[in-house]
């Protein structure tokens, strides 16, 4: 036998209905809903809203418990992550940047650059981190083919023009 409902809407169905066009989300509208299909008494049990609505049952609790406790304009707010700052300051991705448009000194891997930046900052950045944000941020591409060696010598490569078949024109 499933959980009987006892979650009590205090809002009506029309104030309820009148924030279904304010809501902007589909999150929003699905809890909006819930509470829509609970106030109408349209079921008696968690497991048959819960399949109703495509949630599972521990959702629908979870969504319950926090309408009873944060009310319905902060229950249908977008929830947003307190995510922690940046630990790619501006100085590393100026320090980054420089050093992805340096011919000369490129980066074999994003290994080598999460290793760059440990020796030089002093920071530890994880790789996949690391990987967005110079692809990202930065639109770099570090696993590409050149069309030459990077430590060929530009000489050489007119000294051997020169004296091969392609330099005498007749």
């Amino acid at each position: 036998m499933g959980k009987v409902l006892e979650t009590e809407i205090s809002e009506s169905v029309e104030i309820l209905k009148s924030h279904k066009s304010k809501v902007d989300n589909y999150k929003s509208s699905k809890r909006l809903d819930s509470l829509l299909l609970l106030k109408r008494n349209d079921y008696s049990r968690l497991e048959d809203l819960a399949i109703e609505l495509e949630i599972s049952v521990t959702t629908l609790r979870r969504w319950l418990n926090r309408y009873k406790s944060v009310g319905l304009t902060t229950f249908l707010k977008k929830e947003t992550r307190n995510r922690p700052y940046s630990i790619i300051t501006p100085e590393i991705h100026e320090g980054l940047k420089k050093r992805l448009s340096d011919p000369d000194n490129p980066f074999n891997g994003f290994w080598d650059a999460q290793n760059w930046i440990k020796e030089t900052y002093g920071v530890e950045v994880n790789y996949k981190s690391l990987w967005k944000h110079i692809t990202t941020k930065l639109d770099g591409r570090l696993k590409i083919p050149r069309k030459s060696h990077i430590k060929k010598d530009p000489q050489a490569k007119e000294a051997f023009l020169k004296t091969s078949y392609y330099a005498s024109p007749g």
